[in-house]
């Protein structure tokens, strides 16, 4: 029996219309201070952010101005790239970028 099958390719910034943030957007979102207040009582989330801040500055060699500017994409396809062939990012180590991974995905969030 034959299936006739729909199959949709959704681009970045698909859910725009809908009144979701680009990728961009959600870093400005997450550096934003509204977003750091409402968290500021969670230390796992203030870690997370400066942990996030610190990377952007010392491994990706961004200056604050410019953290608006990148797409997460550009922040993780390295970390992840390395951690899949075992390799260091700057003063990462696989490990160590494992361990960032986990920060910067702010598992522990509690509202």
């Amino acid at each position: 029996m034959k299936s006739n099958k729909i199959i949709f390719f959704l681009g970045a910034g698909f859910s725009k219309d809908a009144g979701g943030p680009i990728q961009n957007e959600i870093i400005q979102n997450i550096l934003s201070s509204d977003f750091y207040e409402h968290f500021s009582d969670n230390e796992d989330v203030v870690k997370s952010i400066d942990e996030f801040k610190e990377f952007l500055r010392k491994e990706l060699l961004l200056s604050d101005e410019m953290f608006s500017k990148i797409a997460l994409e550009d922040v993780f396809t390295p970390i992840d790239r390395c951690i899949s062939q075992g390799l260091s990012l700057g003063s990462y180590s696989a490990k160590s970028l494992m361990d960032l991974r986990v920060c910067l995905n702010l598992n522990q969030i509690k509202h």
